[in-house]
């Protein structure tokens, strides 16, 4: 009878090459991905961009520098972002508008030992979805949008807005800016001349309130 030992000894050591060989294209795929500049994720997921959603956060797996240009599309939808560590985070000003699409391009994408990437673009439809399928960020964010906003609506002089002056020479109201990471409380003085537009700085004071505390913008009356 012929002895087969050799021909499976033969094949014991194909099956052990063929193994390492397989650990050596998987161990160099871990380390081209651990390598490898790229973008990681994104929160929320590009199918889970809620119209409640705050922010939209592009995460990468290295540094960036604030060299990165972001634009938003709608360009008119109000939305700021800040580069973080290394990711980049779109703050929205506004709720988005459910089945709206929305898109955000990254371009100029290096990080900071200079590696480059191609452009990258985002595209995104709002959903309703509740706040409690966000991640634990965006409810975080949500909670601490809300929180500013109730503390900009207890402030003294908002609770005293809108105000018109008796002769209609200026008028007081107030907006909310939402595109930083933290609402924004804006004073809005509407005055045709600058007599009236002091007027208003001055009547701020005589409620009791200091003018350099507060953010305020001047405009023109509608009918100007």
């Amino acid at each position: 009878m012929e002895d087969d030992r050799p021909f499976l000894v033969r094949k014991m050591w194909l099956v052990i090459a063929l193994l390492f060989v397989g650990v050596l294209i998987l161990a160099a795929f871990i380390i081209y991905r651990a390598v490898a500049f790229r973008v990681t994720g994104t929160d929320p997921g590009t199918n889970s961009v809620a119209t409640v959603s705050p922010f939209f956060k592009i995460s990468f797996n290295k540094p960036l520098p604030q060299s990165v240009s972001v634009s938003f599309y709608p360009q008119n939808f109000p939305a700021s972002y800040k580069i973080s560590g290394s990711s980049v985070i779109v703050t929205f000003g506004k709720q988005l508008q459910e089945g709206a699409t929305y898109n955000i391009r990254l371009s100029h994408i290096t990080d900071v030992a200079g590696s480059q990437l191609s452009d990258k673009v985002f595209v995104f439809q709002a959903q309703s979805l509740s706040s409690s399928s966000l991640s634990t960020a965006q409810q975080k964010a949500l909670e601490a949008k809300q929180a500013s906003f109730n503390a900009i609506k207890a402030d003294g002089l908002v609770q005293l807005l809108p105000f018109t002056s008796g002769g209609n020479e200026f008028t007081v109201s107030y907006n909310v800016d939402y595109t930083q990471q933290s609402p924004r409380l804006i004073i809005v003085i509407s005055a045709a001349t600058p007599q009236g537009q002091g007027d208003a700085v001055n009547w701020i004071r005589q409620v009791g309130f200091d003018p350099s505390k507060y953010t305020i913008t001047f405009v023109s009356p509608p009918n100007e």
